[in-house]
């Protein structure tokens, strides 16, 4: 394209060519902020022409071309792109955020599609990839790309406001800028809402709660009650919009004459101690989540199966006792603590000594 060859005095200058001010006398200033005024533009077409419009026609469209011919059937365009054709339409900030709560979603489409031999060869040879406008990109380079450009775009405008001298001029920048920052905010607080309750729904599919039979064994049931008595009402507990998963990990559950490997799932307003019935799938080590910059848990945990231990405990009903260096080196409770659980009626109803795996942990 003819921008990317161009430098800025080609389109920019020509009032002052029309003014008969030579460009070399411009101040040093002004002539910063031209070029930062460059930069964003130049920014904002590379996004447009070689990211956006090959991501539109190089794959999607490509792909929904050989799906008319009765190929690769199987892979959904909607939930590998999601809105993309809103990206090119609009600057409002709603529609990126759909796409960026969407892509996580779409890398982990991905990845499954690139399990079959026949995306794969439309991916890299038949298509898309040796199409000479992708310019060696390959597809995830162009699916993160409408999210590098919200995190660049607020650091180009100011820059423009950092070498802009009028007042009018400087409010506006200043204005743009807030309303990026906060639409950036807004995104940010949506993805850790996102991720969190992703998170909680799958715990909540791993979690298996005891029935009655088995929390008190001796207790006598008559027989009429048993089938109603057998599933507990809180199998749904966990899935609630609020619910905030705060931390989880493994734990190890001290007893008298035992040790119990635990698995711990802290919320925000609940403390669940669960037994591993089902160990989780060998993984790699934690990948990390580009959109937020934190680890994944559900990697560490991915098919497993967790029994509850007794019942939740209610941040509200319960105290933590630490376990100082001193105390802890004489009777062998290294990064150890206690939960003392206490009923409304002031009553302690439960203890537990945990100990964690290192210090940090704890």
């Amino acid at each position: 394209m003819y921008f990317q060859d161009a430098h800025w005095s080609d389109l920019i200058a020509s009032n002052d060519k029309d003014k008969g001010q030579p460009i070399e006398g411009l101040p040093e200033s002004e002539r910063k902020r031209r070029e930062a005024v460059w930069e964003l533009f130049t920014s904002e077409c590379v996004f447009l022409v070689d990211h956006l419009m090959v991501l539109k026609h190089c794959f999607m469209e490509n792909l929904k071309k050989v799906q008319v011919e009765g190929h690769l059937m199987f892979a959904e365009p909607q939930d590998l792109f999601g809105n993309l054709d809103e990206l090119k339409l609009t600057r409002d900030g709603e529609v990126y955020h759909d796409y960026c709560l969407n892509y996580p979603k779409a890398v982990t489409y991905l990845d499954q599609l690139r399990k079959n031999d026949d995306f794969c060869q439309f991916e890299k040879v038949g298509w898309c990839e040796q199409d000479p406008r992708c310019h060696r990109l390959q597809i995830t380079d162009l699916l993160v790309s409408p999210m590098q450009h919200c995190t660049k775009v607020p650091l180009l405008l100011n820059n423009i406001r950092r070498y802009t001298s009028d007042n009018d001029e400087c409010n506006q920048l200043t204005e743009s800028l807030e309303k990026l920052e906060t639409s950036l905010k807004n995104l940010e607080a949506k993805m850790r809402w996102l991720k969190n309750f992703e998170r909680v729904q799958e715990i909540q599919q791993q979690i298996i709660w005891q029935p009655i039979t088995e929390l008190e064994p001796r207790a006598f049931i008559p027989e009429f009650l048993k089938s109603s008595l057998n599933k507990q009402p809180c199998e749904r507990l966990l899935a609630s919009p609020k619910r905030q998963l705060l931390h989880e990990g493994s734990v190890t559950l001290l007893e008298i004459s035992k040790t119990v490997d635990m698995y711990m799932f802290l919320f925000d307003d609940i403390l669940l101690l669960t037994r591993i019935k089902k160990p989780p799938r060998k993984q790699k080590q934690s990948v990390v989540d580009p959109s937020v910059g934190t680890s994944i848990p559900s990697a560490q945990t991915e098919g497993a199966v967790f029994v509850v231990y007794r019942q939740p405990m209610a941040l509200d009903r319960l105290t933590v006792h630490d376990i100082r260096p001193p105390d802890a080196t004489a009777n062998g409770l290294r990064n150890a603590f206690v939960l003392v659980q206490i009923s409304r009626f002031q009553q302690i109803i439960g203890v537990c000594t945990l100990q964690a795996p290192s210090e940090n942990a704890k």
